[in-house]
């Protein structure tokens, strides 16, 4: 019979908004959830009269008063505005050397500007920790009188300029960055463990501490930069290198870069070092991809992707790619993971790996994110700090589109996933608007709800509107504002004029509000009081303190379940308590809130045994993933461990197995122990995480020879993590060649010296007097290094107790003497 002519027809809260245009899923998702419903049906078998499952849901409508006090705060702090922009910058030359030892810039700018106000006589530009030489006007050689602060300098113009009269001034200057905007790496050459590298990071208002200049983000100039280094190095900048000059005498190279489209200040940028770099050309961009020497054959692996994410962009976004150029280079020390420079994108040196290293990781949601930054932070750019969620939510949320459109639904939903976690965690100790101007400083915008939190509201947004509204919208965006710098309100007025219909209620409570709601959900099953037919009752209750964060209007999807089959629903959810009642058939065995794990809320539901095998069975990996954490946290682990376990073996998404494993760590069944042999190899599973979930599976079975052999081969496996991973759980059993296999990797390299870190874990751990020995070599190492440290502290609490022991021992023989 067909499954969907025995359905039950349901009537729904009809939508305010079009209805959401659904994703499409994989061919394979069918046959999930023609296997969830063979689960079904032997669950139900064997779990007596479905009607037994009435009057276990508790209706909640009583419940709504008792609110506890939050564990978390709402930030508060005066409110930041920027400084009125009282001339446009138009264009910044910049001629610059560099004083290794002093850690010191030389330069000479000339920026020309526009006066907005009807008449000016001073200039006043960012400038911290800089001196000058000289400022001057374009074309002439007397001295401008000049005041400055820790955080500017004035300039008296000596004449007064109209509106929309153009400026010219030149800046002979010295700074000397304290950490701040612009890094010396191992200036002097002295740490065998870094190259002598120099870089910049300018957001947010970081580049003056380096470049005078005006460090707004709504501010745009093109760009000229004449950069001397030593012949050496290799120099990466905005725009295109137009020419390259030796001066053989001097040892000394000076390299031209221009940008000839306007670009925010902040994102001026340039990095020099020791680089290899590949050009290549195509559909009209040039991308030049540079590493250190030593990753030069690895860069196909580093920078994968790249031209697949440019492509998919351009034409989701009908916009091609505007900088022309684009770079890419990974910096020592860098204190972010990536900064979008326009058309030159810096990454953090862990970026960089070997053919090894790629087994366990790539770089694909850091180039996503930089990448589309060229467009939603580049091209468009935020008003001010208070709207820097504008460019990091779109960025977030595009890296949950590209790898679910590319790289597979499971691979998308999972990356969405980890996003609320990491926002939810955040929220445990504050939360905030995430349009917030009460900041103390700028960089306290780069934080989740700025990242994370943003992207989840967007990804709500789209799932709201459609795709055919969602994609024109952002379509328009960047041709209505291309080149110019946007709030959030901008945003709600593109979306608004292609919908038809205000989204105030929308951007209010999601933007302009703190927190989330906190969803108790609950269905029972009963009679209908005239017909006595069967209807579901779903009661959805928002417990989230209402003083402090507001009542949510949500659109919302549930699962109805029963044993013919499921039926998707939607439903509003607006008010304090929601009651809803379904016709169905026959009594229902579960009712699930928001399957695909679109709605960023805390849901608590009551879930027995019964729904938690129908939920793990879903063919939904956000519904098989919330039954794993339900399982884990009601310490039912050992309940379902076999259904784990084929989760953890078969599960559609990494992240589900690796879930899946991790709740079966400890337990000692064959089929736990079977895991663990067989699927912590790539060619079984390809994620890392899953890998090292199921090597751990070993740790109650390490008497065994086969688990010894089996940790022997993961140490000399081809995966790092995993090596590391296998070598500290072989000294943890103490196993007689413990110590040959730790001293077997040590100096070896690998990705992040994640071995070294193993072989000194090791070494302490097995705690003997040859392990003491080789962790002294150990802590000379030269640099400043993680694991040299730890053996060093080792060391000393080692030396610092036997002391203690003789003390002891001779105060104790004292003691006696006196006794006697």
């Amino acid at each position: 019979m067909d499954l969907q002519a025995i359905i039950i027809e349901i009537n729904l809260y009809s939508r305010m908004l079009n209805p959401r245009k659904q994703t499409a899923r994989p061919n394979d998702r069918h046959a999930f959830l023609v296997l969830g419903l063979f689960f079904m049906g032997w669950i139900f078998a064997g779990c007596g009269l479905i009607a037994q499952i009435r009057g276990d849901q508790p209706d909640d409508s009583q419940e709504v008063d008792s609110v506890e006090a939050p564990g978390w705060i709402i930030p508060e702090g005066e409110p930041q505005f920027l400084r009125p922009r009282t001339w446009n910058l138009l264009h910044q030359a910049v001629q610059m050397g560099f004083d290794f030892s002093g850690r010191a810039v030389n330069g000479t700018t000339e920026l020309t500007l526009v006066n907005l106000r009807s008449v000016s006589r001073e200039l006043t530009l960012d400038a911290k920790t800089m001196s000058f030489n000289q400022i001057r006007l374009a074309g002439e050689t007397h001295n401008l009188s000049f005041a400055q602060d820790s955080a500017t300098v004035t300039i008296d113009l000596g004449r007064d300029f109209l509106q929309d009269d153009t400026l010219r001034v030149v800046l002979d200057f010295t700074s000397q960055p304290p950490n701040r905007g612009l890094y010396f790496i191992d200036p002097d050459g002295t740490d065998p463990t870094r190259p002598t590298q120099i870089w910049t990071l300018g957001q947010p208002e970081d580049n003056s501490f380096w470049l005078p200049t005006i460090d707004h983000p709504a501010e745009r100039a093109t760009q000229e930069f004449w950069i001397t280094v030593p012949d050496s190095m290799r120099t990466v900048s905005n725009g295109f290198l137009i020419s390259s000059v030796s001066e053989p005498e001097s040892g000394l190279r000076t390299d031209y870069w221009r940008l000839d489209l306007p670009h925010a200040p902040y994102l001026f940028a340039f990095a020099a070092g020791v680089f290899k770099s590949t050009e290549i050309w195509q559909n009209d961009i040039l991308y030049t991809y540079y590493t250190e020497p030593r990753y030069d054959d690895y860069k196909n692996m580093i920078y994968d992707r790249t031209e697949d994410i440019m492509a998919y962009f351009e034409e989701r976004f009908d916009f091609p790619y505007p900088w022309g150029a684009y770079g890419q280079v990974s910096v020592r020390d860098f204190i972010a993971r990536g900064m979008e420079n326009t058309g030159a994108t810096f990454l953090y040196h862990l970026a960089q790996f070997d053919d090894r290293g790629a087994i366990d990781r790539d770089n694909t949601d850091l180039i996503v994110h930089e990448l589309v930054h060229q467009w939603f932070g580049n091209l468009v750019t935020t008003r001010d700090w208070a709207n820097l969620p504008f460019n990091e939510g779109f960025a977030n949320y595009f890296e949950i589109l590209y790898k679910r459109d590319r790289m597979g639904y499971e691979t998308g939903t999972d990356h969405s996933l980890q996003h609320q976690k990491d926002y939810f965690e955040e929220a445990q100790r504050y939360r905030r608007p995430i349009i917030w101007n009460e900041y103390q400083q700028p960089e306290d915008m780069y934080d989740r709800h700025t990242y994370a939190k943003a992207g989840q509201v967007l990804g709500m947004l789209h799932e709201l509107v459609g795709d055919e509204i969602w994609w024109a919208s952002v379509r328009n965006l960047l041709r209505t504002h291309a080149f110019s710098a946007v709030d959030m309100r901008d945003v709600q007025h593109i979306f608004e004029t292609e919908l038809g219909e205000s989204l105030a209620w929308f951007f209010d409570q999601w933007f302009y509000e703190p927190g989330h709601p906190e969803l108790s959900v609950r269905f029972e099953n009963v009679r209908n009081p005239d017909t006595e037919a069967h209807e579901v009752r779903v009661t959805i209750t928002q417990k989230q303190d209402l003083s402090l964060q507001p009542l949510y209007r949500m659109y919302a999807e549930l699962d109805i379940i029963s044993g013919l089959g499921f039926e998707r629903v939607s439903v509003v959810v607006s008010d304090e308590v929601n009651t809803f009642y379904f016709p169905v058939p026959q009594p229902v065995t579960d009712v699930i809130f928001d399957p695909y794990g679109y709605q960023l809320a805390e849901i608590n539901e009551e879930t027995g045994a019964l729904q938690l095998r129908i939920r793990m069975a879903h063919m939904e990996p956000a519904v098989r993933y919330r039954a794993l954490e339900a399982i884990g946290k009601q310490g039912l682990a050992e309940q379902f461990s076999e259904d784990i376990n084929y989760l953890g073996r078969h599960d559609a998404s990494h992240r589900n197995r690796a879930k899946a494993l991790a709740l079966l760590r400890g337990q000692e069944g064959i089929h736990v122990l079977q895991t663990g042999l067989q699927h912590w190899q790539p060619e079984r599973q390809p994620d890392v995480q899953v890998r090292l979930a199921a090597l751990q599976l070993l740790g109650p079975f390490t008497a065994q020879e086969r688990v010894r052999r089996t940790l022997s081969e993961a140490i000399r496996g081809e995966s790092y993590l995993v090596s590391a991973k296998a070598l500290r759980m072989y000294a943890a059993a103490d196993y007689p060649d413990a110590f040959n296999q730790a001293a077997g990797l040590h100096g070896t390299y690998s990705w992040n010296e994640v071995v070294q870190e193993a072989v000194t874990d090791a070494l302490i751990e097995l705690g003997t007097e040859e392990a003491a020995a080789l962790l002294e070599t150990i802590s000379l190492m030269p640099g400043d290094r993680s694991f040299s440290n730890r053996a060093q502290r080792w060391l000393e609490e080692q030396r610092e107790a036997a002391e203690g022991y003789s003390d002891e021992t001779t105060e104790t023989d004292a003691d006696t003497e006196i006794n006697r």
